[in-house]
Parts: structure tokens; sequence; C-alpha cells
């Protein structure tokens, strides 16, 4: 029954999110929390736009800024490296899934990622990820 009810609770902050902003999911009937289902803006565009977002000119800030501290040798998810442009780019599906649902970087990591820069990274990858 639990699993009905926080799906209703999720499906409701669905609903709710149909401004644009993110919400954080809680379960106020003392179940799971859903802070991991925060909800985004489905705002991934169909189209590259010109001029496209540029790997070494924002995109790899943004990478290191809102990635590499966990994505290194040294950090928490040191099996996904997500250093340098090549990395990156063999785990571009994955990378774009993930920040596009507003996953990664996951709330607890510290601030979130500004939704600006998650526009960016995701405009990137549908732009194919170039090494521009």
């Amino acid at each position: 029954m639990q699993g009905r009810v926080t799906g209703v609770v999720v499906v409701a902050l669905a609903l709710g999110a149909c401004d644009g902003q993110r919400l954080a999911a809680t379960d106020d009937l003392g179940g799971d929390d859903l802070s991991a289902a925060n909800l985004c803006p489905d705002d991934q565009p169909d189209t590259c736009p010109s001029p496209a977002p540029s790997w070494q000119h924002q995109v790899a800030a943004l990478i290191q800024t809102h990635c590499a501290s966990c994505h290194s040798p040294n950090g928490e998810a040191f099996d996904h490296l997500l250093e340098t442009y090549a990395e990156v780019y063999s785990q571009r599906g994955l990378v774009l899934d993930q920040v596009n649902a507003c996953n990664m970087p996951p709330g607890d990591a510290g601030l979130p990622m500004p939704e600006t820069d998650r526009k960016t990274i995701v405009t990137w990858f549908v732009c194919g990820a170039p090494n521009n």
C-alpha cells in the first residue's frame, strides 16, 4: 500500500512541476525520503541552438565545478571519471540522462546546480557534445 501512496505523491508533485520549478519531494506519511525524486523541468531542447555551447569556454568549467569532486580518482564515484573531455564524451548518454533528470549532482553533494548550468550541459549533449 505504501508504494501506491508514494506513487500518488510523486505523480502529484510531477503535476505541480509544470511551472518549471524544481520541487523537493518529501513523503509526509513517514515513509521513504523521496528527495532523490527531485522533479525538474522537461526542457531538453529538440535541436541544437546556434551557437552551440562550447566545451572549452563553458561546459568543461561546469563539469569541473559540479561533477569532478566526486567523479575523480579520489572521489566517491571514481568508477565514472568526468575530468576530461574524453571521459565525459565516453559516458555522454549516462551523463545526459542523469543531468537532464536532475539526478546529478545529488542533493547531498552541496549546493544545487543552477538551472542555467544544467541547461548548458544538457544542450551541449543535444548538440553532439562537440570538442569545441
